[in-house]
C-alpha cells in the first residue's frame, strides 16, 4: 500500500444502520491515495464484523473504549498519515470525487487551511430532500466563522495537517497523550468551537469549492438531541473565546447567539417540537435584531415554519413537502 496523500477519519459508535453506505463511498473515490480511519468504541461485535467483511488494505480500524466522538476524531487525526485530514461521520456519504476536487483545491491554494463544500440533505433511505446547506465560499472572516459556520457540517470539510499543528499550541492533550484538536469537553459544538480555534489564531484561510460533494443525512432520531444542551455547549465554547479574544469576539457575539438561536429553532421545527421552536426563533430577535434585515426571509421562514409546526402533522407534511417541491431547484442554506 502507498503512503495515503489524504486520510479519512470516521468515528463509527452506535452508526451501524448507514455505516456501509458511507464506507462504500470512500472506497469509490476517483482518488485512491488515500486510508480509511475507523475509529470504533468497541460496544458492538456487529460493527467489526462488517468491517472485517471488506478486504481492503487502506481501511484501518482502531478500537478504543467508549471515547465518545470528539476523543475518537482525536485519535483518528493522532493515527493519520496523510497530509490532509477529511472527516465523515458514518450516517453521511461522498460524492465520488470528492477527495480529488478538494485535494486539487488545496494543492492549488497553499495558504487555505481548511476547504469544504455545499452538502445535500438525504433522508433515511438515502433520498435526496431537495434541500442542503449552500455556504459563503469566499471571503471567510471572523464573522461568518461566529455566526454563520461557513463549514456547515464536518463532514463536508478537508483540513491541511499542517493548520492542525499549528494549533497544537492552543490545544489541550487528552489522557492518551493525543491534541485535542476537537474540543472532547463540549459534547456538542466541538466543529465549530475548532474553526473558531482556527479562525482566532491562525492566518489560515476558509474556502469552499462550488460543487456538493457530500450528501448530510437528516434523521429525525439523529436530530433529537437535548436543544438546551446543545445550546450550553455553544455558549461555553464562546465564554472561552471571549475571555482569550475579547476584542475580536465581543463585536459579534450577540449576532452569532441570535443566529445559533434562530438554527436551534429549525432543530426544533424538524424534531416536530413547535412550541420549542416558537420560543427559540423569538428569543433570537430579542437577543439581535439585526437577524431581521441580515437575513430576512430565513428568519421569517423559520418563525412560519414554527407555527407552521402546530397544525394537524397531516397538514403540516403536506404543506412541507409542497415547500421542498418549489424550492428544490434553488440554493437553499438550511
Amino acid at each position: 500500500m502507498k503512503m495515503p496523500i489524504i486520510s479519512v477519519v470516521m468515528p463509527v459508535c452506535h452508526v451501524e444502520k448507514y455505516m456501509r453506505t458511507a464506507v462504500d463511498s470512500v472506497l469509490q473515490q476517483t482518488c485512491q491515495y488515500f486510508e480509511l480511519i475507523c475509529v470504533h468504541d468497541g460496544n458492538s461485535g456487529d460493527v467489526l464484523r462488517m468491517l472485517a467483511s471488506y478486504d481492503d488494505q487502506r481501511i484501518r480500524v482502531i478500537n478504543q473504549a467508549n471515547p465518545g466522538l470528539a476523543a475518537a476524531i482525536n485519535t483518528g487525526i493522532h493515527s493519520a498519515r496523510g497530509e490532509f485530514i477529511a472527516f465523515l461521520d458514518a450516517n453521511d456519504c461522498y460524492e465520488p470525487e470528492k477527495l480529488l476536487l478538494h485535494l486539487k483545491h488545496l494543492l492549488s491554494n497553499p495558504e487555505i487551511g481548511v476547504s469544504y463544500c455545499p452538502s445535500l440533505f438525504i433522508d433515511e433511505e438515502g433520498n435526496q430532500t431537495g434541500l442542503g446547506q449552500y455556504p459563503q465560499l469566499q471571503n471567510i472572516n471572523l464573522k461568518q466563522v461566529m455566526c454563520r459556520n461557513p463549514v456547515g457540517n464536518r463532514s463536508a470539510a478537508v483540513i491541511r495537517r499542517a493548520t492542525l499543528e499549528s494549533m497544537q499550541p492552543y490545544t489541550q492533550k487528552n489522557e492518551f497523550g493525543h491534541y485535542c484538536y476537537f474540543d472532547e469537553s463540549l459534547q456538542q459544538s466541538e466543529q465549530n468551537d475548532l474553526w473558531m480555534r482556527i479562525s482566532l489564531n491562525t492566518d489560515w484561510r476558509f474556502e469552499g469549492i462550488e460543487m456538493p460533494l457530500t450528501f448530510y443525512r437528516v434523521d429525525r432520531e439523529l436530530l433529537s438531541t437535548d436543544l438546551g444542551e446543545q445550546f450550553s455547549y455553544w455558549q461555553r465554547s464562546m465564554e472561552r473565546h471571549l475571555l482569550n479574544h475579547p476584542h475580536k469576539v465581543k463585536p459579534w457575539l450577540s449576532l452569532a447567539k441570535a443566529y445559533q438561536l434562530r438554527y436551534l429553532a429549525r432543530r426544533a421545527v424538524k424534531c416536530g417540537n413547535p412550541f420549542t421552536a416558537i420560543g427559540y426563533v423569538f428569543h433570537a430577535i430579542t437577543t439581535n435584531i439585526r437577524i431581521l434585515w441580515e437575513e430576512p426571509v430565513k428568519t421569517f421562514v423559520t418563525v412560519a415554519t414554527a407555527f407552521l409546526g402546530l397544525l394537524p402533522e397531516t397538514l403540516y407534511q403536506r404543506l412541507e413537502r409542497m415547500a421542498i417541491r418549489r424550492i428544490s431547484k434553488r440554493s437553499i442554506s438550511v
